[in-house]
């Protein structure tokens, strides 16, 4: 015959341990307020993160995330001068870079350069004549040029 449970442990003389409760709201404030308060780090502004992916890329041309990111936060900023740039600078490393140098094409494109622009998508389907992005840009352009 299976012993009661309550049996059982008047019987071991053990006592069941006492589930801990859930925090309330009121509790968490309590230890929260007694936590040292951390200084919040300004954000920094899209031209003081731009100026300082330009330093990490003085240093080294050679990163291509930074580069990526920096071409990301120039372009919002109209800062195409600057992308052009450091672009440029990159592919003289790495002149078979297709992503970089789409970029760059892209914003010749967009500064109004369209015969610097198709030379770059002509560069990039001459090393990657599968690049599906340059080739539609070419396309686009020619439509637009016939019509």
């Amino acid at each position: 015959m299976p012993l009661h449970y309550r049996r059982y442990s008047a019987i071991s003389g053990s006592f069941i341990k006492k589930i801990p409760q859930e925090q309330t709201s009121e509790n968490q404030e309590e230890q929260n307020d007694n936590l040292p308060e951390k200084p919040e780090k300004p954000e920094m502004t899209p031209s003081q993160h731009l100026d300082k992916l330009k330093a990490k890329l003085d240093e080294k041309i050679d990163q291509v995330e930074v580069l990526t990111e920096f071409v990301k936060i120039a372009y919002e900023l109209k800062a195409y001068d600057d992308i052009i740039e450091y672009s440029k600078t990159f592919l003289r490393i790495h002149p078979r870079d297709n992503g970089i140098r789409f970029n760059v094409g892209m914003v010749l494109l967009r500064v109004g350069e369209v015969k610097k622009a198709k030379l770059e998508f002509r560069q990039i389907l001459r090393y990657n004549p599968r690049f599906k992005q340059a080739r539609d840009v070419l396309d686009k352009m020619r439509e637009e040029k016939s019509v």
